[in-house]
């Protein structure tokens, strides 16, 4: 407005289209023309190509909306005809079209209120009748910016308030369907863990010969079935831990536990694994205790998640390294492979429910995708974080799980026994254990 006003206004002058000493005045009323255009003619033009399937309304509503246009009109048109200075009175019918029917209401109702304010000025009746061209430019302006700024900000609530009214209630939708999924899955996960014990126990006593000798012929297929179980026993426990996570339903106690001694845990129970693929699993520890308060079998089955997804996806012999540090107020568990590694755009979508690696050469890995989600989920129910430290395709991963630190305990009866975590004490000082 201010580039075109100066522009036109200054190629006038200089051609003697307009004196010199009517510059200003000539530059205030092409002003106040572009900024009435930006005013109230865009949004009405805006209204309609933004918003077409707003233009679809009832014949009640269109009849309501031509009332209001009209009486704007009027009113503009009354309160301008005397020097009571009441031109504001039109405010609230503008409010009302864009409370009712939002920009397409406001917006035509401010400009046809504009389009009389401007016929009133240019015959000079009511307050523009003592007026200079000044005077009814600045008048004018501060009378167009006020209805159009009202119409703007009436249309904007009522739009906001429509929007947040539409997000509640897919919040609502949302939380219903998966608390309906929840529950199903806890339902689903609950009735086959019977009927799996079942077929498990049988098929024990068959391969152990309590129902008698097995044929020969017979141990391969009952090995394979007893395997297919037990993935099946494993898929059902992933499907009800992650339905009482998310239904706060998970128990945990509140001990001081070493997280060397839940490393340690972890480390044996990893082991006989990574002796089958011919792994190295190395555990790097601090001479000093690193207490935490924590479920240590929580914790441990954090660590056994992401021992068994760097044992599983690699395509060369594992090798892991499981360190612990104390880091300000916090405990960190770094856990570093040699796996595929992740993609950075997948960093965090492996948190995910049910996500499972697109790698081709993992396709035959069973599972249900949860272990990393079950994972996250208790490493917050404890106040801690697990998130991806760094991460490069081909050259593996390091997992970080966060904890808050308690103070050293000064006598060593505080620290929990190793069998409340399920693993070995081992040494106090400095370690650097490995498993080939």
């Amino acid at each position: 407005m201010t580039i075109s006003a100066t522009t036109g206004s200054s190629v006038l002058v200089l051609s003697g289209s307009v004196p010199r000493a009517n510059f200003w005045s000539t530059w205030a009323v092409w002003w106040t023309g572009d900024a009435m255009g930006v005013l109230l003619v865009a949004p009405l033009l805006l209204s309609l190509v933004v918003g077409p399937r707003l233009l679809a309304t009832s014949r009640r509503g269109g009849l309501e909306l031509a009332g209001l246009l009209a009486g704007s009109g009027v009113v503009t048109y009354v309160v301008f005809q005397n020097r009571l200075g009441l031109q504001y009175l039109v405010l609230p019918i503008i409010m009302v079209s864009a409370w009712r029917f939002r920009l397409r209401g406001g917006a035509p109702a401010a400009l046809i209120a504009s389009g009389v304010a401007i016929w009133s000025a240019t015959q000079g009746t009511g307050p523009f009748s003592a007026e200079t061209l000044l005077e009814k430019m600045v008048t004018l302006q501060v009378f167009n910016v006020s209805i159009a700024l009202t119409s703007f900000l009436v249309a904007a609530f009522v739009e906001t308030r429509e929007r947040h009214e539409e997000m509640s209630h897919l919040y609502a939708s949302a939380q219903l369907g998966s608390e309906a999924k929840t529950r199903f899955l806890h339902m689903a996960a609950h009735e086959l863990r019977t009927p799996i014990t079942v077929v498990t126990g049988y098929l024990s006593m068959l391969a152990d010969g309590t129902l008698g000798n097995v044929p020969e012929g017979w141990r391969n297929p009952l090995e394979m079935l007893m395997g297919k179980a037990r993935e099946l026993n494993s898929i059902v426990a992933d499907l009800l831990e992650a339905s009482r996570i998310e239904a706060n339903a998970v128990p945990r106690s509140h001990d001081q536990v070493d997280l060397r001694t839940v490393v340690r845990g972890a480390f044996e129970r990893g082991k006989p694994r990574a002796n089958l693929v011919a792994g190295e699993i190395v555990t790097l520890l601090p001479g000093d205790p690193v207490l935490v308060e924590a479920d240590g079998k929580q914790l441990g089955r954090i660590l056994d998640n992401l021992i068994n997804n760097a044992l599983t996806y690699t395509t060369r012999p594992p090798r892991l390294t499981i360190s612990v540090s104390s880091e300000d107020a916090h405990a960190f568990v770094r856990v570093a492979d040699n796996g595929a590694g992740i993609p950075a755009s997948d960093r965090e979508r492996v948190f995910e429910r049910f996500q499972r690696s697109n790698d081709p050469a993992f396709r035959h890995v069973s599972g249900t995708g949860l272990g990393l989600f079950i994972s996250r989920q208790l490493a917050e129910g404890h106040g801690g974080s697990l998130a991806i430290e760094s991460s490069k395709p081909g050259d593996g991963t390091v997992f970080a799980l966060a904890l808050p630190t308690l103070p050293a305990a000064s006598d060593a009866h505080s620290l929990p026994s190793p069998a409340s975590v399920g693993g070995d004490a081992g040494i106090e000082t400095p370690a650097e254990v490995s498993v080939a």
